[in-house]
């Protein structure tokens, strides 16, 4: 019944790409019967074997049915690899970066191979990426490896961060429903930016000539100061919506954010309404605590940011009102670290973590649940002919059964002896950390563009084309509703 099905499925893909039907032919490689064909000047092939159906190359066939070629599975390299993603994956991709550039180098665009080759940029020592997804106890854990055995430099130091202190963890409450903590350098992130956008010497001074002038008018350094009196640790969780930084020299941060806030102030047109404009950092006492926030007259504030020193952290909020509640709800006891669900998921991502991300899927699926009913109650309002199509909102369940499996999704970046490591624990899929500190997917992009680019760029045509088509249809809808 397989072959059967695999013959149906080929005879409609030949169909479609209007390919004769007798384009291939019988073959015999290693013993197996093979069907080939030469499409457009490149030789393929498919056959079934051992319960399995291969499709590619001739030439990656030939080797595939080789029992005396060298299989990936025997790779040192992939070996490593599959020891790191678990072994038991229901789906695994694995990129050999470094042989596919000695590979494909030649046929790459200057602007891409110069990036994925720079040494400053940081994958130069890269040999592999590989990701996998694979059941574990009641969810699925996803993992990305980036295999680096070399020395880390450029975007892979910036990935490689140092664990994270369990105290940034405390700041957040107990009932915390969305939590992304990273470790990081902000002086090396502003160097390697700095390296990337001035790549030669002119540019370099250039770039430097105009960070002097607005060091200038700001009153001090942006990157000796400002930069500089950061830490090495930064958190944002919710609700309310908090963000905290590690600070080195909070008097130092303090005076620069005064600075900041003075040259705001003049930039400001000083007229009609706002010809009395005040603005400056005040603060007030609440429950011991000192907070300094942005006290503004003459001048809308849709915003007020605030922040109060907790330990070595500055916390910051959108409103004076937000940092009190937070410091209320926080005297109450207990933190992110006495969440049971946070415990339970905590352990999935293993010791050392330099990224920890944690969302409470029950809360958020049960939030987004709640708007089901509205959305069913609207399709009421569709013609007759489509109503069988659209769910009846007392027929809904509710959501307490629609969530009463879920548990929190997590996810962490750790580095190893050699790459590092990107987990995610999840019930219904993968966690998606929202912040670009989750370097795994910004490593992989990079070694990606180098083989897409080309690709790319023969398929923006057609992607026009398609965006047409699809605004139209689009209007259409709109108009029709």
């Amino acid at each position: 019944p397989a072959a059967k099905a695999v013959s149906v499925l080929l005879e409609y893909i030949k169909t479609k790409a209007g390919v004769p039907p007798d384009v291939f032919k019988p073959a015999k490689v290693a013993g197996v019967d093979v069907q080939t064909a030469n499409i457009n000047g490149v030789a393929v092939g498919y056959a079934t074997t051992r319960g399995h159906f291969l499709l590619g190359t001739a030439g990656a066939l030939r080797k595939a049915l080789d029992a005396n070629s060298t299989k990936i599975a025997g790779l040192k390299e992939f070996q490593r690899v599959s020891a790191i993603t678990g072994g038991n994956e229901v789906l695994l991709v694995h990129y050999a970066h470094a042989s596919l550039m000695r590979t494909l180098r030649l046929f790459m665009p200057p602007q891409v191979k110069n990036v994925l080759e720079s040494k400053e940029f940081g994958l130069a020592n890269v040999k592999s990426v590989s990701a996998s997804v694979a059941p574990d106890g009641k969810g699925f854990r996803a993992s990305l490896f980036v295999h680096s055995p070399g020395e880390r430099i450029g975007l892979m130091k910036l990935m490689a961060g140092k664990p994270l202190d369990p105290a940034i963890i405390k700041l957040a409450p107990r009932d915390t429903q969305f939590f992304y903590a990273a470790s990081g350098d902000f002086g090396g992130l502003w160097d390697f930016i700095l390296s990337q956008v001035a790549k030669t010497p002119v540019e370099r001074r250039d770039v430097e000539n105009e960070l002097a002038k607005v060091n200038q008018v700001l009153g001090f350094d942006l990157r000796k100061d400002f930069v500089g009196s950061l830490g090495d640790e930064v958190a944002v969780f919710e609700p309310p919506l908090i963000a905290a930084v590690k600070l080195k020299n909070p008097a130092k941060f303090k005076a620069c954010l005064a600075s900041l806030l003075s040259v705001a102030a003049k930039s400001i047109p000083r007229h009609g309404p706002m010809r009395n404009l005040q603005l400056k950092l005040s603060t007030l006492e609440y429950q011991k605590r000192t907070i300094t926030y942005v006290d503004g007259v003459g001048l809308p504030m849709f915003i007020q940011p605030c922040y109060v020193m907790v330990g070595d952290y500055a916390v910051f909020a959108t409103y004076p009102m937000a940092l009190k509640g937070y410091l209320t709800g926080m005297s109450a006891g207990g933190s992110l670290l006495d969440n049971p669900d946070f415990k339970a998921v905590r352990a999935k991502i293993g010791p050392g973590a330099s990224v920890i991300y944690y969302a409470d899927s029950k809360a958020f699926v049960g939030q987004a649940y709640s708007l089901v009913p509205w959305v069913a109650g609207l399709l009421k309002m569709v013609p007759p002919e489509f109503q069988p199509l659209c769910p009846d909102p007392a027929k809904l369940p509710p959501a307490n059964v629609i969530t009463r499996h879920l548990f929190g999704c997590t996810a962490g970046c750790r580095p190893l002896r050699d790459g590092v490591l990107w987990e995610s624990y999840s019930p219904i899929g993968l966690p998606t950390p929202p912040v670009m500190a989750e370097a795994g997917g910004v490593a992989t992009t990079a070694i990606l563009a180098g083989m897409l680019l080309p690709a790319l760029g023969r398929a923006r045509g057609e992607a026009r084309k398609v965006k047409s088509a699809s605004n139209l249809k689009g209007i259409a809808m709109a108009a029709n509703l």
